[in-house]
């Protein structure tokens, strides 16, 4: 659990963790350093701007935009859910958005006692204790890859 802005907390649940947590170098980036999706989700969290704030009846949903420094025509976006009585965030969603028309939307919920993540707006895929983590993490890791692969310096 990552500490945020304002004494919230931020909460990336297992195993939506493990498939964000691949490393990428993205070429814009001037320093050459490895990037990981679930970092980039808590910056947004940490330093990002409040886009929108929904109030449902077991809490709220909050959604942060940030831009990386090194990747300075790429917008992050990440959603969180609150419960009330708390200020700890439960990673839900995260999108990226490049200038070159590129983007990348993760959306985690769970489904019939399963744990899912949607890519791209396909049908979700069961990200539960199963054998299938690596390679949903290599794939996701592959698209924020190509993804920042088309960003300028």
């Amino acid at each position: 659990m990552h500490t945020a802005r304002s004494g919230n907390n931020l909460l990336i649940r297992q195993p939506f963790n493990d498939v964000l947590s691949g490393e990428f170098h993205p070429p814009s980036d001037p320093e050459g350093r490895t990037h990981r999706l679930d970092r980039l989700a808590y910056r947004t969290f940490i330093k990002g701007t409040m886009l929108e704030r929904n109030f449902l009846q077991t809490g709220r949903k909050d959604r942060y935009e940030y831009t990386p420094s090194w990747a300075e025509d790429t917008r992050v976006m990440a959603s969180g859910d609150i419960m009330f009585n708390t200020n700890i965030h439960t990673l839900s969603g995260l999108a990226i958005v490049a200038s070159s028309g590129s983007q990348l939307t993760l959306d985690h919920s769970i489904r019939q006692g399963a744990m899912v993540v949607a890519i791209n707006g396909e049908p979700p895929l069961e990200i539960g204790l199963s054998e299938n983590i690596d390679a949903i993490r290599g794939h996701i890791t592959g698209l924020a890859q190509a993804l920042f692969d088309t960003v300028e310096r």
